[in-house]
């Protein structure tokens, strides 16, 4: 029996594969990224690597203020008027987020420069003034790279995103940084080799997506559109700016309560945790200007649709990956970071089931900033940023990094839930279908079974351990009969673009598809 009624999949098969390029990127990325941080963490102390952390958490929030939103804002924008047909004004968004862009980074990375000693004295490491100095330099690089990457969003482009941003960029870094440890240079130079890997990225890319841009909008003319791009994307400058804060607040805090070296473990933990999302970061790269255009036109139902479909599926590829960073945290912080970094187990463990909850809930904050309503945002964000800041405060000092863990799992988990009733609430559209429920039901049933039993203590290598968990993924989908009409479709298609035939998918429709 159908759950869904039939819709046109030329959208789905056009999202997957995208998706599926941004996901090999990500995969990519995520691999050449936690390279680089493997090889810092292996050639710096702890203490270097905290006061890296807290630097790299300072940068990340400039940038968000360096964009007003507009990075946020931009897919949806010209999304939005490329389905009304409105391509003088698509392209008017595009040359006026470049110069309010410009010229808000470079404004910031200044006072970021002159306000590092006071950052320095206040949160009491001498050392994090030269780190802040160094990084500011990033700045305006990092916006204009994620200001022409999310152009290229808008217009559905992910090969510039996949291979400047995804590629390019990390493979960049960890030259530089081999470079670095084979001279045997001092610290500052590791934050160099970041700053100069944005800067041998930024110059393709800007002349690619010049190029990619100027042939895919029809028209040479452009509206005045800088009041009403800045009117849609301020509100989601705060949300921005929460979001960001909400994941690095825990650093901040704990950058003011305790040591430096502590710093770096909680944020080796963290480091690997983000691992988790990448499979629903790819797919959000497509579904925010497909479901923007969509609601364009007011196919609310489509969406709907789409929303619930690739959340199912991102929470089945995610499924194994969480599976083995949390029951195999010990193995897992030995292999990337070595012995002592093995303190950080309880965190690891904390921030991985709040950042698989996360994956839950799909894409809930695309589909926010799709149908119009960045304020939801702003509001879940501000209740989870105070919750956040309070048990922060309430719960490092007598736990440490373990306390900082459980005040990002609670806060992310109430941002999740507030934003998905409020997107319900607005436009009826959520996640939970049938099939997608069955399938949460068996991995917490998988969960605690392994919890009772010890049964990843006889695997005691990571080789069988990710074996066995993505084999417990693979029966979940087939016992639960994951399968849609739909999902069969999308299935052909990804089977017959690789082996030029249907075979397997043909056995799993007549198994489950009941005409």
């Amino acid at each position: 029996m159908q759950e869904q009624q039939k819709f046109d999949n030329k959208i789905i098969r056009r999202m997957a594969k995208g998706t599926g390029i941004v996901l090999i990127g990500n995969i990519a990325s995520k691999v050449a990224g936690f390279a680089f941080y493997v090889l810092i963490i292996r050639y710096i102390t702890q203490e270097e690597f905290g006061l890296f952390s807290l630097g790299l958490a300072i940068i990340n929030i400039v940038v968000v203020l360096s964009a007003l939103g507009i990075g946020q804002g931009l897919p949806r924008f010209i999304s939005y008027q490329l389905g009304k047909k409105e391509y003088s004004k698509a392209w008017g968004g595009i040359v006026s987020s470049f110069k309010i862009c410009s010229f808000a980074s470079l404004l910031f990375a200044f006072l970021l420069f002159f306000l590092a000693d006071g950052i320095s004295q206040f949160l009491n490491k001498p050392g994090l003034s030269n780190t802040i100095k160094i990084l500011a330099l990033a700045i305006p690089l990092i916006t204009i790279s994620n200001l022409l990457i999310s152009q290229l969003r808008a217009n559905q482009n992910v090969v510039g995103r996949t291979f400047f941003g995804n590629l390019l960029r990390p493979i960049t870094a960890i030259i530089l940084i081999l470079l670095v440890m084979l001279y045997r240079l001092p610290f500052n130079w590791v934050l160099y080799a970041y700053i100069i890997s944005f800067t041998i990225t930024l110059i393709p890319l800007f002349f690619y997506a010049k190029r990619k841009i100027a042939s895919s909008i029809p028209t040479a003319k452009r509206s005045a559109v800088t009041k009403e791009l800045l009117l849609f994307s301020l509100p989601l400058l705060g949300t921005g700016m929460l979001s960001q804060i909400l994941v690095r607040l825990d650093t901040l805090v704990l950058g003011y309560f305790v040591s430096a070296p502590s710093i770096g473990l909680y944020n080796s933990a963290l480091r690997i945790t983000l691992l988790i999302p990448f499979v629903l970061n790819a797919a959000n790269f497509l579904y925010l200007p497909v479901a923007s255009k969509l609601f364009s036109q007011n196919k609310i139902e489509e969406i709907t649709k789409i929303y619930a479909l690739i959340t199912k599926w991102t929470f089945i590829l995610t499924l194994p990956c969480f599976l083995y960073i949390f029951f195999a945290s010990d193995l897992v912080l030995h292999f990337c970071f070595g012995p002592s970094y093995t303190a950080a187990k309880i965190p690891l463990q904390i921030l991985s089931l709040a950042y698989f909850i996360h994956v839950i809930f799909g894409m809930n904050i695309m589909t926010c900033i799709a149908i119009g309503k960045p304020r939801i945002l702003l509001y879940s964000q501000i209740i989870a940023l105070s919750t956040n800041l309070i048990l922060n405060i309430l719960l490092i000092p007598p736990y440490g990094i373990a306390g900082a863990a459980i005040a990002s799992c609670i806060s992310l988990i109430l941002h999740n839930v507030l934003t998905t009733v409020f997107v319900y609430r607005y436009s009826r559209i959520y996640p939970f279908s049938k099939s997608y429920l069955r399938i949460i039901l068996f991995a917490v049933g998988i969960c605690i079974i392994f919890f009772l039993l010890p049964i990843t203590h006889y695997l005691n290598n990571n080789i069988s351990l990710i074996l066995f968990f993505l084999t417990i993924s693979l029966i979940g989908v087939f016992i639960t009969k994951n399968f849609t009409e739909e999902e069969i479709d999308i299935i052909g298609y990804i089977e017959e673009k690789i082996t030029k035939d249907k075979r397997f998918t043909n056995k799993v429709a007549k198994k489950f598809i009941k005409h």
